[in-house]
């Protein structure tokens, strides 16, 4: 009861910008936050708000304007405040969202992010339907690399997910915009081709602990 009251209280700050010392800006949305709250949950804030940096002097942090993740941008900035972000208020489907999430949270270094963004990707894309899988596997491989550990972990929750389930899978194959996709990007098809349950079960196991951060830019 205690922390679900302290976690009532800090919030207000973000609804009306009580005290707010930085202006974080993502598109036409802006949100009035603290640096101090901000800096608790992502190094990457931590060093942009260091003595020296224009942010720290102007007190406004822009982000790149990629509107794809406007609403994982709206959850990391909830997370902050609310140690969590509510799914339902937003149109994009939940588990695409909590990837992008999870995307958003290994950019900004915000480690306990990720790990709840993850966990909720992977229970939430393992009872998608083949349309709704294509469409989310075709967003993660556009949008994450080889180069970051935690993208990686991404890639394979999202092929483990029809590894697993070889009906579906097969419904999937039988797709005409899966073998487009498919064609189009290598990475996904090597994925799919070597998602057998003996070797996914083997890439899981020795996949280690993402490190935050990657070379994912907009």
């Amino acid at each position: 009861m205690a922390a679900k009251d302290f976690i009532h209280d800090l919030s207000e700050y973000l609804l009306v910008g009580n005290l707010s010392d930085l202006t974080l800006i993502f598109g036409e949305k802006s949100w009035q936050i603290h640096k101090a709250i901000a800096c608790c949950h992502s190094k990457w804030f931590r060093n942009a708000v260091k003595p020296g940096f224009e942010e720290s002097k102007s007190g406004e942090i822009t982000l790149g304007d990629d509107p794809e993740f406007a609403d994982a941008i709206d959850c990391m900035v909830s997370y902050f405040y609310k140690a969590g972000y509510d799914v339902s208020q937003y149109d994009t489907s939940v588990p695409l969202l909590h990837a992008q999430v999870a995307i958003i949270a290994d950019k900004f270094f915000c480690a306990s992010l990720y790990k709840l963004a993850r966990t909720s990707f992977a229970d939430t894309v393992k009872v998608v339907n083949s349309n709704e899988w294509v469409a989310i596997a075709a967003y993660m491989y556009d949008h994450t690399t080889t180069d970051s550990p935690a993208h990686k972990e991404l890639r394979i929750l999202v092929v483990t997910t029809v590894a697993e389930r070889p009906a579906v899978l097969k419904s999937i194959l039988r797709q005409e915009n899966t073998t487009e996709l498919l064609r189009s990007n290598a990475d996904l098809a090597t994925d799919l081709l070597l998602s057998g349950p003996y070797i996914v079960h083997q890439r899981i196991n020795m996949t280690p602990e993402p490190t935050m951060g990657s070379s994912f830019t907009w």
